[in-house]
């Protein structure tokens, strides 16, 4: 499936969205160094939500910190139903994910991979042909995705402190799961930290494939890499078939 769509990446068209001119250049040419040459751009939110009712567009990248309406409010409004473009588009954004007090948000909205600028070459074609990958992934309710937070202000206000617990016993209705056995529907019993103290996903979150991703590219930055999962029998059947493949 990858190399199919290494062969039709030409053929995808890409939103760029960002407000600073040097951004855009930097990144429009990365695209065409990369061969995609149908890139719509907008400023702001607001403009990609009009772009999205005219043109069909396959990948979003955006930026977060934009006038008018912030990148994390336009993937919301997209989850939820509230633009012309499949709920499920696929949504690269960028970040310095080792500090940027935005991730939560985007954990909760399922976006499909993290970019820093500058952008190079290999690691945009990397996560834009991870996000494609990721395009039929289950969706969360749409009442999910209308209470994430998208306020700005708040948000780089600073990390939500929620304390971890001092208790660190394993509960019976719960199973440790390291982080490469991670699978789509568990529910996490305990909260995920980045390293900075900041709650990053809450328990009760229940994981998607994406989430699963976006924590794998996230692990030099979680506090403890070592996750909690509420066990059913769903998950005890997916935990004794890992250990069965594996020969335990």
């Amino acid at each position: 499936m990858q190399n199919e769509l290494v062969k039709n990446l030409e053929e995808k068209t890409i939103l760029l969205v960002d407000d600073d001119p040097f951004s855009v250049s930097s990144v429009d040419r990365v695209l065409k160094i990369l061969g995609m040459s149908n890139v719509e751009k907008a400023e702001n939110g607001q403009q990609a939500l009009k772009v999205l009712e005219r043109r069909n567009v396959d990948v979003l990248l955006t930026d977060i910190q934009m006038p008018t309406m912030n990148g994390l409010e336009l993937i919301r409004q997209i989850r939820c139903g509230h633009s012309l473009a499949p709920q499920g588009l696929p949504v690269v954004i960028f970040t310095a994910f080792s500090t940027d007090q935005t991730l939560r948000s985007a954990l909760e909205l399922d976006v499909n991979g993290f970019l820093s600028k500058p952008v190079k070459p290999l690691h945009g074609i990397q996560k834009i042909i991870q996000a494609l990958i990721e395009k039929e992934q289950r969706l969360r309710a749409v009442d999910d995705y209308a209470l994430v937070n998208t306020d700005l202000e708040e948000l780089l206000s600073g990390f939500s402190s929620d304390e971890i617990g001092k208790n660190t016993s394993v509960k019976a209705d719960e199973q440790q799961v390291e982080l490469y056995r991670l699978k789509p529907n568990m529910r996490l019993t305990r909260n995920v930290i980045h390293q900075n103290g900041g709650l990053l996903l809450a328990a009760g979150f229940l994981l998607q494939e994406s989430t699963i991703n976006r924590l794998k590219d996230l692990r030099p930055f979680l506090l403890d890499v070592t996750f909690y999962i509420e066990m059913t029998a769903e998950t005890l059947t997916s935990l004794t078939t890992d250990l069965s493949e594996f020969g335990a």
